[in-house]
């Protein structure tokens, strides 16, 4: 690998959505759009113009198999997953059949009609500000570049052609071109646009590619001629014609996070204890079936969140009971013996919203989202019930609302599960239904955390959802990228609000649990633990770094931490608290900042 240059370093911040180190040379793709013309064809020459469209059509289709098979033999199942998604979309008859009566009727090329149905697409999708159903629209718009390649007989570069030891600078990111990657060519991801929720996100991490986004670096020209770049997948950061200095520091660190995992995966069945003892119950958080048979192999002990909403999200659609039923029925099969929480279905005003005849909001996330929306859908919600209630008949399952903010709403939930249970029993379905299945509440509102005392008497475990809390609690929109310096999890209100969510249900005796990303942050269990949180539900690739720091962290040193931390005034002060109380717990030779 080349010396670096003798410019000046130069550090760009942006967001942390598939986390690694990396080291490389910048390989800046340019996404420049030219105009489509508009051709207006004789009737003669229209048979021929469809034809070239399906022919474009099935070679994007030939490109996507290809991908699949090639994620397969990777063993990149999520990858597979999206890809399967991409699929769905090009051979989506009903929009298939719109483009060719659009050519038919309006007797123009197939590029034009096709790229102005994509733009009705785009405009639809504006107008929903909820970035985990925006990533269906970056599905369409990577199939729609592919065939629009194919129909103008572009060259496409992929990602597969780039130069080895490359770091990757690209505007947007889409899904197929993460695909084609190569993991031994492509080291790391760094975009102007991007999200932890998107497709390209999930296929990264699958990938184990480390991928910053919301990086602005598009005026910077240093960045062409430098011949090295750092990207720090871990805290967000893409560094520049580094020191020597720096350079030094971040080999280190690659060369113990590489030595770190291969200790961890050894650990990976041992018991979650801290140093005084204290048993600390590690779980899984889990979206997509693929993950199921991950469970056991990193050792986690049960499922603390099952994502349902994903299952709508790959579907495009509602599932049926019964689709439900086998899909939740496999992850408690999976899940050997250990307890399975099922969330609700999580979701808000989006594409399966609309069709509904649900009407799109200026503000999707204070509007009918979550609880709010199977409140108002309560066959849908009854459905869901019923389905899970069936498969609690072959483990410990339990049920999980999304975003309670009231005590009205946590009783017509409660009301629903108890109809399902009702209707089950009429039918007499052969299953021996659980009786009294644990219910529980997300607290990811702060009028939920207010009034913790009262929803603890009325539910049988509670779990915080940080990700959420953090965004109502600091009136701050996570999908921001102009806001997303101010989105931080060590804010002092945020960490108040913890505080009291545990205690309050302390008193009531009922268990909390933390689900949302500062559970999958090593510098942020022993605050957790400190706090009194007595289990953890992470993503299955953390479990063993988190288990880790469980093992190597005494419980009343964690107590006075958080006496600590809470007497700080500003965010920066918690979180360099957190970094130097990690840094000085670890052991020698562990990574510092994982």
């Amino acid at each position: 690998m080349p010396k670096q240059d003798s410019g000046q370093e130069i550090c760009l911040e942006g967001q942390p959505v598939a986390r690694g180190l990396a080291i490389g040379i910048p390989c800046v793709l340019n996404q420049f759009e030219s105009k489509i013309p508009e051709i207006h064809l004789s009737h003669e020459e229209v048979g021929a113009e469809i034809e070239r469209y399906r022919k474009a059509l099935k070679e994007s289709r030939d490109d996507i198999l290809r991908l699949k098979g090639e994620l397969a033999r990777e063993g990149v199942q999520d990858g597979v997953l999206v890809l399967e998604t991409h699929l769905e979309i090009i051979e989506d008859p009903l929009l298939n059949r719109q483009i060719e009566e659009e050519v038919r009727q309006a007797k123009k090329n197939v590029e034009f009609i096709f790229q102005r149905a994509i733009e009705r697409f785009r405009k639809k999708f504006e107008a929903i500000s909820d970035p985990f159903f925006q990533s269906r629209f970056e599905d369409v718009q990577d199939i729609s570049k592919r065939v629009l390649a194919y129909l103008r007989d572009m060259k496409r570069t992929t990602l597969g052609e780039v130069p080895q030891n490359s770091i990757v600078f690209t505007r947007q990111l889409s899904p197929t071109d993460a695909a084609e990657a190569k993991r031994t060519h492509v080291l790391a991801f760094v975009t102007q646009i991007g999200g932890a929720t998107s497709h390209t996100a999930i296929v990264a991490r699958a990938k184990g590619i480390p991928y910053v986004a919301n990086v602005n670096f598009s005026k910077l020209q240093e960045m062409n001629k430098a011949s090295l770049t750092i990207v720090d997948g871990l805290l967000g950061k893409v560094i520049i014609n580094p020191t020597e200095e720096t350079l030094d520091y971040y080999r280190c660190q690659k060369l113990q996070l590489a030595e770190q995992q291969e200790t961890l995966k050894s650990t990976s069945f041992t018991k979650a204890l801290t140093l005084d003892g204290q048993n600390v119950r590690l779980s899984a958080n889990v979206e997509i079936a693929d993950d199921f048979s991950l469970l056991q192999q990193y050792g986690a002990e049960g499922v603390g969140l099952f994502r349902s909403e994903y299952i709508v999200l790959q579907k495009g659609s509602f599932p049926s009971e019964e689709e439900q039923f086998e899909i939740y029925k496999s992850l408690v099969e999976h899940a050997n013996g250990h307890p399975v929480v099922i969330r609700a279905f999580d979701i808000g005003m989006d594409k399966v919203a609309c069709a509904l005849k649900s009407n799109l909001e200026l503000n999707p996330a204070l509007g009918c989202r979550a609880i709010r929306f199977l409140l108002h859908e309560k066959e849908l919600f009854k459905a869901q019930m019923r389905a899970i209630l069936r498969a609690s008949a072959y483990g410990d399952v339990r049920i999980l609302f999304p975003m309670i903010s009231s005590l009205n709403e946590l009783m017509e939930a409660k009301i629903v599960v108890s109809q399902a249970y009702e209707e089950l029993a009429k039918e007499e379905c052969g299953l021996e239904i659980k009786q009294n299945i644990k219910l529980g509440c997300m607290i990811e509102v702060p009028s939920a955390a207010l009034i913790v005392d009262l929803l603890a008497k009325e539910c049988d475990f509670l779990s915080i959802g940080t990700n959420d809390l953090i965004q109502y609690a600091t009136a701050i929109d996570r999908s921001s990228q102009t806001m997303s310096a101010l989105y931080t999890s060590t804010h002092p209100g945020v960490l108040r609000l913890m505080k009291m969510i545990v205690e309050l249900a302390q008193k009531q005796n009922v268990p909390v649990s933390v689900c949302g990303e500062i559970a999958s942050d090593p510098r942020f269990v022993p605050l957790l633990l400190g706090l009194g949180i007595t289990e953890l539900s992470v993503s299955c690739r953390f479990l063993p770094i988190i288990k880790h720091v469980i093992r190597h962290t005494q419980k009343q040193k964690a107590v006075d931490l958080v006496t600590r931390l809470l007497e700080l005034a500003t965010a920066h002060e918690i979180q360099d608290a957190l970094v130097s109380e990690y840094e000085s717990n670890v052991p020698a030779g562990s990574i510092k900042n994982f």
